[in-house]
């Protein structure tokens, strides 16, 4: 996919998407635990014995000074680019792997502390940074929901980057938390466009992901080219009742993508309350298919997919009568 077919996408869903990337359910923050996170002889984790983690929800204000933040007009409003990160650390054991998120237009993290508190319960670190134009939270935030995307997967790569200092760092507060050789990267809406920026196009790649799970989002014009060859393991989740994403345009691109690959049906679903902090039909689903997914492709150590998971998948994204999978493994 081009820059130019970005683009056009861009021009069907702007007007929805800067109403609506993103809502407003209650904020919920997993009960935080302390404990001392020791490292493993070997990359053994996680184990689904030992589920549910304890887990210990860590807040980083992360800064990158090499890049500027800049608003709609281009003009520079801060000198560097600051990321207030949310980290959820699963306790005992580890290292564990990495998974990066990114929130969506307007949001913010905290929207989405039970699906993240459920990966970190499963045996995933979960580091998800606010953006610095597009949280609503922020001072810099800009209604142009196109503004500062460009930037958010350079932002998920130096989030990572300070996950992976701080884990070979000894006595920091992720001190032998993360096993490098295992990182990933999500997102949901515009963050789901973040995740697909730093998984395939030329700008802005990351050679070191191993996995991407995108939910409720499609390629947004980031710069440079996509490329959707390769192989990257994707987990494509999208309702078929989304009025903000069209779900065609999901379909389109999981079209696009080299196996191994999963669509994930929502039947019904909306834009966000399937990953989103709030009850929906979907939670189980989400929740269960998307650790289902880190545990056959991101959990192996540079081995081959983890077949009992890939059978869980396929068991558990039909539960409940609530979605469909399309599995090309």
């Amino acid at each position: 996919m081009t820059t130019r077919r970005a683009a056009a996408v861009a021009a069907v869903v702007a007007a929805a998407c800067t109403v609506a990337c993103g809502s407003s359910p209650p904020s919920a923050v997993p009960t935080s635990t302390t404990a001392t996170i020791t490292e493993a002889s070997a990359p053994a984790v996680p184990n689904p014995a030992d589920r549910p983690y304890e887990v210990d929800v860590v807040d980083l204000t992360l800064v990158d000074e090499s890049r500027p933040t800049t608003d709609a007009a281009g003009a520079e409003v801060a000198a560097e680019r600051t990321l207030p990160t949310v980290v959820h650390v699963p306790q005992g054991g580890g290292p564990f792997p990495l998974v990066a998120f990114a929130h969506g237009f307007g949001g913010d993290p905290q929207r989405f502390s039970q699906l993240l508190g459920e990966w970190a319960a499963a045996g995933y670190v979960v580091a998800a940074p606010t953006f610095p134009i597009t949280s609503a939270g922020s001072p810099h935030y800009s209604a142009d929901a196109w503004v500062g995307v460009a930037d958010q997967p350079g932002d998920l790569s130096f989030v990572i980057d300070e996950v992976l200092d701080l884990s070979a760092e000894e006595g920091s507060e992720l001190s032998g938390a993360v096993d490098p050789e295992r990182i990933a990267a999500a997102g949901m809406s515009l963050g789901g466009g973040t995740a697909y920026g730093v998984a395939f196009n030329d700008c802005c790649r990351d050679e070191r992901l191993d996995a991407v799970t995108i939910i409720s989002g499609i390629p947004f014009p980031v710069g440079g080219e996509f490329d959707f060859t390769g192989g990257l393991p994707t987990f494509v989740i999208h309702g078929d009742a989304d009025a903000t994403l069209p779900y065609t345009q999901a379909q389109a691109t999981f079209a696009e993508l080299d196996p191994p690959k999963f669509l994930l049906t929502l039947f019904g679903g909306s834009h966000s309350p399937p990953s989103e902090d709030w009850e929906s039909p979907w939670d189980t689903v989400v929740e269960t298919t998307t650790v289902d997914f880190w545990d056959a492709y991101l959990a192996p150590a540079g081995g081959e997919p983890d077949e009992a998971a890939l059978a869980r998948l396929s068991t558990d994204a039909v539960a409940g009568d609530v979605a469909t999978l399309d599995p090309r493994p």
